[in-house]
């Protein structure tokens, strides 16, 4: 299909490959660069309206592929992200120009890791759909906005509600599959920000009997799991089901959000069987997958489990170097966010300091750095998080041979 999708292009002289070389995509993304050196947020504003009604259109088919490549060739995503603001700048604001601007803020998040640019088009293109009187192009810019972009600069309770409103417009236009793709990233936002179980239960029910009319094979797999994680942990004796139904398992954004959020239960639950086998798996992820609300938890959890490998406490099957080496990563990752979104992730990157101080046995460093993460995490009222980091800290005062306090912190 893609191949239909792609022929109408070649005729207009486009000079895109249904399956571009990675050099191709970062030569195009360097001629954007180049094309955006000197462009304000008002002059992109500000476009003229574009004169050829061909070039209109050709922006049209090239966004409508996008929908289909999403899933198939992230290259070739990648290269009509970029292709298409290229081809505002050249010849000017096209009628879905806020749609443009929402692609390549997606594409910057995910494929760069640049909050800072990522924030800066995704705040334009919210600002071309407020004005915009069309519902499609509310209801896409929204929607990435809410699920990919909010968060990085405003808290969760601001992506719910956003959420919320986008599930409104799609089901205005019987975009069905995204409402209940949004069903779950709404029920899983309650959970990133530290919500009670019993507050994510009812996100669900509701979510259901409103829009389970609408229900999709990604909707149905994930509330039945996070369902089932609920009651797992108010339920002691409750038997654990780590193979819960992926049906769209090839889908890697799909099976990611399923393994994240078991990898976060097997943290919980001590499975080192669960947390070597959840840890493999997610090495295999594409370096390019979108990414994800969750993608920091991953981080964290995942850096967490190597320093306990690293220092002997837990047996595993990953090289030293390449814990080392993804260590270094999560760090720089965690450091990056949390400077944009400090109320979301400076707990985070201030306990995984600690973490790498205490493998040092900088025992002095180690303590202040978890006690003020600990601090963060209630000041920033993450309940869920602060337990872990209380966890942790007794930990490293076992280490230290101080039992009453962490006898406290347990």
């Amino acid at each position: 299909k893609l191949d239909s999708e792609i022929n109408p292009l070649d005729l207009c002289h486009m000079n895109i490959k249904l399956e571009p070389k990675s050099r191709e995509v970062a030569k195009e993304n360097f001629q954007l660069k180049f094309a955006l050196r000197n462009q304000t947020n008002e002059q992109l504003l500000s476009l003229k309206p574009i004169q050829d009604e061909e070039i209109d259109v050709i922006i049209q088919i090239m966004i409508n592929v996008i929908g289909n490549s999403f899933r198939k060739s992230q290259n070739l995503t990648g290269m009509l992200m970029l292709r298409l603001m290229r081809l505002l700048l050249k010849h000017g604001a096209a009628t879905e120009n806020a749609v443009v601007f929402i692609n390549y803020a997606l594409m910057l998040i995910s494929g760069f890791n640049d909050v800072k640019e990522a924030l800066r088009f995704g705040n334009l293109a919210a600002n071309l759909a407020d004005e915009s009187k069309n519902t499609y192009i509310k209801a896409r810019v929204y929607f990435i906005n809410s699920i990919f972009l909010n968060h990085w600069q405003n808290k969760y309770e601001s992506s719910i509600e956003k959420m919320r409103t986008v599930q409104q417009y799609q089901e205005q236009l019987g975009l069905y599959y995204n409402l209940t793709v949004m069903s779950c990233f709404l029920c899983n936002a309650k959970l990133l920000d530290g919500r009670t179980l019993q507050e994510i239960s009812e996100e669900m029910a509701y979510q259901k009997k409103i829009y389970g009319k609408y229900s999709s094979p990604l909707a149905q797999d994930f509330l039945a799991e996070l369902s089932h994680w609920i009651h797992v942990l108010q339920t002691p004796d409750a038997k654990v089901n780590w193979h819960a139904q992926i049906t769209l398992i090839n889908e890697e954004t799909v099976a990611s959000m399923h393994y994240i959020l078991r990898l976060r239960m097997a943290y919980l639950f001590k499975n080192e069987e669960q947390l070597q086998h959840l840890l493999e798996k997610l090495a295999q992820q594409s370096s390019q997958v979108f990414s994800l609300p969750t993608t920091p938890v991953y981080h964290f959890f995942r850096t967490l489990c190597y320093f306990d490998f690293l220092n002997g406490e837990q047996s595993h099957r990953f090289s030293n170097n390449t814990m080392k080496k993804d260590i270094a990563i999560s760090l720089r990752y965690f450091k990056n966010w949390a400077k944009h979104a400090p109320h979301q992730y400076e707990h985070y990157y201030t306990a995984l300091l600690a973490e790498q101080y205490a493998h040092k046995k900088q025992w002095i460093k180690a303590t202040r750095a978890y006690i003020e993460a600990i601090q963060l995490a209630k000041i920033y009222q993450f309940p869920h998080d602060e337990a872990v980091l209380h966890e942790r800290l007794a930990k490293l005062y076992v280490k230290q041979q101080d039992a009453t306090k962490a006898t406290y912190h347990i």
